[in-house]
């Protein structure tokens, strides 16, 4: 299963692009794999940990949401309706991921559109053993194939305050601060706080 671009040729399902440029960052998966965005779309693990396909934007798009893209190709993970995970040239509400803290740090990431209709259990993204994407509803969030560890890359988080205030269009962009590892996007609402920006973008706490 590789997760290859499915684009929307129709602009009624799209919707608006996010604002946000958000966090550089790879994502480490517990089964030792990088996650990658291949130039076709195709969706992978690597064990290369320099590899420039494994470079994604993380950008917070709501409460514990966020959006993921891949540097390299500027296209969006996604899931459809069927768990299959995809990527896509335009943000649509499949691109959309929950956020979450596991354990020891770990991160996971769940289609915010669809779920076990039955149980109501999420569906994860998740790379197995081989490091090849899985279906959303194959993955348990308690194995290591859905947990995740966002390692942001230093002095390329790029935040612009005035897509945040409508009244200051003219704002430049400001650098964000080192970013700790392992955490993601929940560190963009400590700067925020710090910054006098108001609003939350992302909250951790369950």
């Amino acid at each position: 299963m590789s997760g290859k671009t499915k684009s929307r040729e129709d602009k009624d399902h799209a919707t608006k692009e996010p604002q946000l440029k958000g966090i550089v960052t790879r994502l480490s998966s517990r089964q030792g794999f990088q996650l990658q965005m291949q130039p076709d779309g195709t969706v992978n693990g690597t064990k290369d940990e320099d590899s420039s396909h494994a470079v994604f934007n993380l950008i917070p798009v709501g409460l514990r949401v966020v959006a993921i893209q891949g540097v390299q190709t500027k296209l969006y993970l996604a899931m459809n309706n069927e768990g299959f995970l995809y990527t896509s040239e335009h943000f649509t509400p499949e691109c959309k991921f929950k956020e979450s803290v596991f354990e020891n740090y770990y991160v996971t990431y769940s289609s915010m559109m669809y779920r076990q209709q039955a149980s109501g259990r999420a569906w994860y993204l998740g790379l197995n053993k081989e490091g090849e994407v899985m279906k959303g509803n194959h993955v348990k969030k308690n194995k290591a194939a859905a947990h995740f560890i966002p390692k942001p890359l230093k002095g390329n988080a790029r935040l612009d305050p005035g897509l945040l205030n409508p009244g200051s269009q003219h704002l430049p962009p400001c650098p964000l601060p080192a970013l700790p590892a392992p955490f993601g996007t929940h560190y963009l609402d400590q700067v925020l706080s710090q910054s006098g920006l108001k609003g939350r973008v992302v909250d951790f706490k369950d």
